[in-house]
């Protein structure tokens, strides 16, 4: 079963807290679900919706929607060290041009591959390359 992480912006005027905003987000998609059920019970009879998209919506597995904070990264450096702290969920990677240029040419190893979007333009090597 593959999982899929979804970040829905959600805006509003009305004055809601944001702790309300997940329940109100899990209310409607209760209501989809039960439509999506009842499409799928009433399509031997009457034939009309979007059978297909019910059937999908029925197979999901949706868990809570919650209020996301933002991704948190804490670089510290002592003595030429660096130290990550980061939130759950963070893929964090340290690079440090000091370690690496010590390092004998064959030894030399770039930042991982999902990272080249952001170490391209600021020069900084990635792996296999």
């Amino acid at each position: 079963m593959q999982e899929v992480t979804l970040t829905i912006p959600v805006k509003t005027n009305a004055s809601v807290s944001p702790e309300e905003i997940p329940k109100i987000v899990q209310r409607l998609i209760d209501i989809g679900l039960a439509d999506a059920a009842s499409i799928i019970e009433d399509s031997g009879n009457s034939g009309e919706g979007d059978i297909e998209a019910a059937e999908l919506a029925t197979d999901l597995h949706i868990g809570a929607p919650v209020v996301a904070k933002e991704p948190r990264v804490l670089v510290v450096v002592s003595g030429g060290i660096a130290d990550p702290i980061y939130d759950e969920g963070v893929d964090v990677e340290v690079f440090d041009w000091d370690n690496y240029n010590d390092e004998e040419d064959d030894a030399k190893i770039g930042v991982p591959a999902h990272f080249t979007d952001l170490a391209d333009p600021i020069n900084v090597p990635v792996e296999g390359e």
